[in-house]
């Protein structure tokens, strides 16, 4: 299961790796690589209007007739569930019950094995609570739908270790890495419920809850008594699904001469570039000859939106230049020549060259040199309705 934001799935790569890593311990074929996998699914996302999706898929070990041997040549089936549904609010504590864990020994991997779990959500929602703490021979394993930590009083987060009675999670995985980067130390250790009660937090992460407080279990507040720390890891991994789900496009905008790298301007801002922000060259080109002359726009798209692109430079009045274009754009006091429009929609990467020998220049100019002031490229994207309502705000 992963969550989207602008048609754009959270930490794809990790929940392959750990899809896969499961498939080859139980002996199912994947018919297809990582890569081709995530590609379906994106391509199922596209296809969805409301970007902030839940994403849920499934392999079986195939088809063939009924038998508890798997044929060895049998390629797995795949199943794939999406709906309009956003992250819940990290922010919002949440109260559970403690729940005896009654599920297999195979607890590591994310199989359909999922009785106790439907048995256990039964008497979460029959207690009007949001989850069940599972726990077995005087340890805490984890939630029935994610992963629990706790952050002690002396500072230390501990959470159960990766081991058979487990799913390590992705969010809990991120919860470990950012707070060793925040300078957190982190135990992976059995911790009991009494503990968990006098943590000074309770934490749950889950791909759809990344980092959210128990405030209360059965009946009984916990936690509550360290939330500088709390809300740092809370800001710290809200922040990563945010900017991993961003909408973005980094452009390279190159000025060779001679066979060299003249220029080099980047961008990463896509979300401006819908209001006509340009990447600008910082200072004037002067006498460059135009036969060594060559732009190179190299487009590293990871957006899922179709765009456009343009580019132009200014016309420099002071020179007596009527521009290299075929028609003008006026911002500001300047005049723009448009130097290329991409004719129609782009998905994904493009590397664009303009070369100037044969490009287009004002009738009957005989100017050895160009002067080329500040030029910039424009990428503007096909945003639908919805999120340009959205980006308006």
């Amino acid at each position: 299961v992963t969550y989207t934001r602008n048609h754009i799935p959270y930490s794809m790569d990790e929940h392959m790796d750990r899809m896969y890593a499961a498939a080859d311990e139980l002996g199912i074929r994947i018919p297809m690589s990582k890569a081709e996998f995530s590609d379906l699914l994106c391509d199922l996302i596209r296809k969805v209007d409301d970007g902030e999706q839940w994403v849920y898929w499934q392999v079986s070990r195939g088809t063939e007739l009924r038998n508890y041997v798997p044929a060895d040549k049998s390629n797995a089936n795949v199943w794939v569930m999406l709906r309009p549904m956003a992250i819940r609010d990290s922010y919002s504590p949440m109260r559970a019950i403690t729940l005896e864990d009654t599920r297999s020994l195979w607890c590591h991997m994310k199989t359909l094995n999922l009785l106790p779990t439907v048995m256990a959500s039964a008497r979460v929602a029959a207690a009007g609570v949001e989850e069940g703490i599972l726990h077995r021979d005087g340890r805490v394993t984890e939630c029935i739908h994610a992963n629990l930590s706790i952050l002690r009083a002396d500072g230390v987060i501990q959470t159960a270790p990766a081991d058979k009675w487990i799913l390590a999670g992705v969010a809990r995985g991120h919860l470990i890495r950012f707070a060793r980067e925040l300078g957190i130390r982190v135990e992976e250790k059995p911790f009991s419920v009494e503990e968990l009660m006098e943590a000074a937090e309770v934490i749950v992460t889950s791909s759809g809850t990344l980092c959210r407080p128990i405030c209360e279990v059965n009946g009984t507040a916990v936690g509550g008594k360290a939330p500088e720390t709390l809300k740092l890891l809370q800001d710290t991994l809200t922040a990563d699904f945010y900017k991993k789900t961003d909408m973005y496009c980094v452009w390279n905008l190159k000025t060779m001469v001679n066979g060299g790298v003249k220029k080099e301007c980047t961008s990463t801002n896509f979300r401006e570039s819908i209001y006509g922000t340009f990447g600008w060259f910082k200072d004037n080109y002067g006498d460059l000859v135009r036969e060594n002359l060559l732009f190179r726009l190299e487009i590293y798209s990871k957006s899922l939106f179709r765009y456009k692109f343009v580019v132009v430079c200014r016309t420099d009045p002071s020179y007596g230049s009527t521009g290299y274009g075929t028609c003008k754009y006026d911002f500001a006091e300047s005049k723009f020549s448009v130097i290329y429009e991409s004719p129609d929609w782009i998905t994904g990467d493009c590397v664009w060259e303009y070369d100037f020998e044969a490009g287009a220049r004002p009738s009957g100019d005989t100017q050895s040199e160009i002067y080329l002031s500040y030029p910039a490229v424009i990428i503007y994207p096909e945003y639908p309705d919805r999120l340009k309502e959205l980006l308006k705000k």
